[in-house]
């Protein structure tokens, strides 16, 4: 809207169909971008097919007097140009018939208020029976917001269910961007029963091009969402050699760790030898109880002392 503050949402929406378009292609994902940014265009839309998740990226804004009045409004536009709030119970109502979930990347989006916390943009959507939203708790970045959205929506077409969905795509904002605390802004409304919103078309599964890239959007999820901790701050007794990328104890716990190996089966074996002779039946039950816990540490000291071997060829 003109008498708001200017986004850029054409350059958003391009980055997203660009971050989308492997999946269109694929024909897991179908798009349709609303030809105007009024209500009345999104409803003739609504109203010619049947679909599945609603994306809004604008201004959001909770309005009314204190109280009971408060509610969460999305800032559509008027034919002048101008901003016409529409209420997250309006849009409830036009999506109810086949909508199962709703992106909301609006400033409010998800915030609530402190005396009406139900007047939040998502919290009325799902008072209105939108199974999901997907909202912000805080202002977010473009920069964040696109590379949520596009590993969101990459997770949601392979089946993930839609909390996973949320947090593999969260979790990849904080790898991919240093720790960002920007991760934490997107927020997950559920209502329905499970996170399992759609159910996926098993004839376009079987097509081999498809099944093909369905299985590199998985393995790719899987890569990007795999994060590695930065040792040596892990606190364990192995240490990573940046140098050589082996695994090693360090000096100092290495001591420990061969002491504690070695010492725990023998001191077992010692009491139980120590107790086995006694005469009263708790002496004998203590003995057969050294026994048993010289034996288990014992295996478990030879399966600890294989680490270094397996994991740090030539450091053992």
């Amino acid at each position: 809207p003109t008498d708001l503050e200017p986004l850029d949402i054409a350059a958003e929406r391009q980055n997203l169909a660009g971050t989308l378009q492997r999946l269109v292609d694929a024909k897991m994902v179908e798009i349709d971008w609303a030809p105007h940014n009024s209500l009345a265009s999104l409803i003739a839309m609504l109203g010619q097919r049947d679909y599945h998740i609603f994306h809004f990226m604008g201004h959001g804004a909770l309005l009314g007097d204190t109280g009971s009045d408060v509610a969460g409004y999305l800032m559509f536009e008027n034919a002048d140009g101008t901003a016409a709030p529409v209420s997250a119970e309006r849009l409830g109502q036009a999506f109810r018939r086949t909508v199962r979930l709703a992106m909301i990347n609006a400033c409010e989006g998800a915030a609530g208020n402190a005396q009406t916390p139900s007047a939040g943009v998502a919290t009325s959507l799902l008072q209105q029976g939108i199974p999901a939203v997907v909202a912000m708790q805080f202002s977010i970045s473009g920069a964040i917001a696109i590379p949520f959205a596009g590993e969101f929506y990459s997770a949601m077409a392979v089946g993930l269910p839609v909390d996973a969905a949320v947090t593999s795509a969260r979790r990849n904002v904080w790898a991919r961007f240093d720790g960002s605390g920007e991760w934490a802004t997107p927020v997950l409304f559920l209502r329905a029963p499970d996170g399992h919103l759609f159910s996926l078309d098993s004839s376009r599964a079987s097509d081999a091009k498809i099944s093909a890239l369905r299985q590199a959007v998985v393995k790719e999820t899987i890569d990007k969402y795999e994060v590695t901790p930065s040792a040596p701050d892990l606190k364990s007794p192995l240490d990573l050699d940046k140098s050589g990328g082996q695994v090693e104890l360090s000096s100092g716990r290495k001591i420990v760790f061969y002491i504690l190996s070695f010492m725990s089966p023998i001191i077992g074996l010692t009491l139980y030898f120590i107790y086995r002779d006694k005469t009263t039946r708790e002496d004998r039950s203590a003995a057969r109880v050294f026994l048993v816990l010289g034996i288990v540490s014992f295996a478990v000291s030879c399966g600890m002392l294989s680490i270094p071997i397996f994991l740090g060829m030539g450091n053992y």
